[in-house]
């Protein structure tokens, strides 16, 4: 579960790119949000946190295009 959440972070939240880097079925995910209460507390913060680079990458591409 840490991996693919890592994994999650570092391709800024795309959910098939991390469960391939993690080397899991991106379903294993799924489940995981169904079943496992404190997995999906902690995956609400990587979403966040996954947001927060792709609002700051939007912002350094707006900057560039300036």
């Amino acid at each position: 579960k840490r991996a693919f959440l890592n994994a999650y972070l570092a391709t800024a939240g795309n959910i098939q790119q991390a469960a391939y880097a993690a080397q899991i079925q991106p379903g294993s995910h799924y489940n995981w949000m169904r079943t496992d209460p404190k997995y999906r507390r902690v995956f609400k913060d990587y979403e966040a946190r996954a947001a927060d680079v792709l609002e700051d990458e939007a912002r350094q591409l707006a900057a560039d295009e300036d």
